[in-house]
């Protein structure tokens, strides 16, 4: 008798908001607002050190292919209250990372925080990360 394994697959955060973040350059605000807005982008909110903003996949596709002044598209997992490392732990242990890749894989996580009074350094927030992923998979 055959047996078919189906995985459950997780639903995250860009995906049923259509919203996504782009680094740039500091002075480059301005300007890669009217890119993203040329390139079909909607709902643009310039941020910390880039600019959060909606589109559905077509556009997203475009935006990652013909944008010059972008660094990295990147598109939210999970959002989350975080005051603290163990809510950063919680969060991290909650994602369901099988879905991006197995234990077998190897892994960076690179971070960037501000306005955080608890957790002020962006390598101490990578390595809780990281922390809270080796032990998802750990568990497992």
């Amino acid at each position: 008798m055959n047996h078919i394994l189906i995985k459950k697959r997780s639903i995250f955060e860009y995906q049923k908001t259509e919203r996504y973040f782009v680094q740039i350059a500091e002075g480059f605000e301005e300007l890669a607002v009217k890119e993203l807005e040329a390139l079909g982008a909607r709902n643009i909110k310039p941020g910390f050190r880039g600019i959060h903003f909606s589109a559905d996949r077509a556009t997203l596709y475009g935006i990652n292919y013909n944008a010059r002044l972008v660094t990295r598209v990147l598109a939210p997992l999970v959002s989350f209250e975080c005051l603290n490392r163990d809510d950063l732990y919680r969060a991290g242990s909650g994602i369901d990372w099988p879905a991006f890749f197995s234990v077998r894989n190897t892994f960076g996580i690179f971070a960037n925080v501000s306005g955080n009074i608890n957790i002020k350094h962006s390598k101490f927030a990578a390595l809780c990360l990281k922390d809270a992923v080796a032990d998802f998979f750990r568990k497992k």
